[in-house]
């Protein structure tokens, strides 16, 4: 269970890291 709980966290982690500047981007290219 322990394994899963680091899984998901570093799943949320990277989901948030990727996420962001994805919509920094689509704000950028809407505006633009």
């Amino acid at each position: 269970a322990e394994k899963v709980f680091n899984q998901d966290l570093y799943f949320k982690k990277t989901v948030k890291y990727v996420g962001e500047p994805m919509s920094h981007l689509e704000s950028i290219a809407s505006s633009a």
